[in-house]
């Protein structure tokens, strides 16, 4: 195995690695925690195996000693960086496009992990959220990359906490991206929300939890 690039991660190395005898691409991750590394290695093999696993990359190795996992490469870009694009472009439709396939994304990820744990409605959500985690892939899927955290908590964050650290990226709150987000909140879009998270989602409580969760971001970016 050949070390092409090293990707950028506040936590743990990863690598984009060259099988040079198969001439093949992997990412693998070498993990700073155990506990990080056997949770998402769990989730990896469970939802592997279900509905969801053609949206994420597939797991070909894993190595407990060293608390390593190897993945296929999706050849593509971050979501992040496919938003920018579409922004420098002036492509709302575009990027409202993968906000739908992020939302989507999430919506049948929490419902292959309620059918490999065999529960209805749980409340295990994915809570370390980042527009860096998800690859916008050539074919024009979106993948999810990263599961080291999941916690009980209400679902309809997830993605209110996603379009908080979108309009939280430089440019910040950019007419743009305010346009986008607004494209995307269509009354299906809020009604599937409020379906997620058991409760009715009014525009004063969306308010409410998007601006707690733009004061969460703020919070940590002063403290970094």
């Amino acid at each position: 195995m050949k070390i092409l690039k090293q990707f950028e991660s506040k936590r743990n190395c990863v690598y984009l690695m060259l099988d040079e005898q198969k001439q093949r691409l992997y990412v693998e991750k070498h993990f700073a925690e155990d506990v990080a590394y056997r949770f998402e290695k769990d989730v990896y093999i469970r939802i592997g195996a279900s509905e969801i696993r053609p949206l994420i990359p597939e797991m070909v190795a894993f190595f407990d000693d060293s608390r390593i996992c190897r993945y296929t490469y999706i050849e593509g870009t971050t979501v992040l960086e496919y938003l920018e694009q579409c922004e420098i472009q002036s492509n709302q439709e575009a990027a409202t496009i993968v906000l739908h396939q992020l939302f989507e994304w999430l919506v049948a990820f929490y419902r292959a992990c309620d059918a490999v744990t065999n529960k209805s409605g749980g409340s295990m959500s994915l809570t370390d959220l980042n527009l860096r985690n998800f690859v916008y892939a050539s074919d024009g899927r979106v993948f999810g990359i990263d599961f080291e955290e999941m916690s009980q908590e209400n679902r309809m964050l997830s993605m209110i906490r996603l379009i908080a650290m979108y309009r939280q990226c430089a440019p910040i709150d950019s007419f743009f991206k305010r346009a986008v987000v607004e494209a995307f909140l269509t009354k299906s879009t809020r009604e599937k929300l409020a379906e997620i998270g058991k409760m009715d989602l009014t525009v004063k409580l969306f308010n409410e939890i998007y601006n707690a969760e733009v004061a969460r971001i703020q919070h940590r970016r002063e403290n970094r």
